[in-house]
């Protein structure tokens, strides 16, 4: 399980698995040619004239996506400085912490 799979594994009351299965970290990506895509779509409706304005609105619209993904997570029982660490994993990598790593942040757990 890995990507967005986690906010669904996260909405569970009791968080298990089984010996030997793994849940994988990373960053978001949006590819360049889904990017420009958007961009061309959205520019006169969002009013950006130029590519700087759509930098600027990915800009605070990332920031506010990891606020929200990070305050989830902790509302979520995941440790905050475990939860900081899933973003730091690039999106063409993965992290797979241990069984204990996971039960130990909150990750897993039996229903409270």
């Amino acid at each position: 399980m890995s990507s967005s799979c986690v906010n669904i594994f996260l909405g569970g009351a009791a968080r298990r698995m089984q010996r030997g299965s793994k849940i994988g970290f990373h960053q978001r990506h949006w590819p360049v040619e889904a990017m420009e895509a958007y961009y061309e779509s959205w520019r006169e409706e969002k009013g950006w004239e130029t590519p700087f304005d759509f930098a600027s609105w990915v800009y605070r619209d990332t920031q506010s996506e990891t606020y929200a993904d990070l305050s989830y997570m902790i509302a979520r029982g995941v440790d905050a400085g475990f939860a900081v660490e899933t973003k730091k994993v690039i999106a063409t990598d993965e992290w797979f912490p241990s069984r204990i790593e996971l039960v130990e942040a909150g990750v897993l757990r039996d229903a409270p």
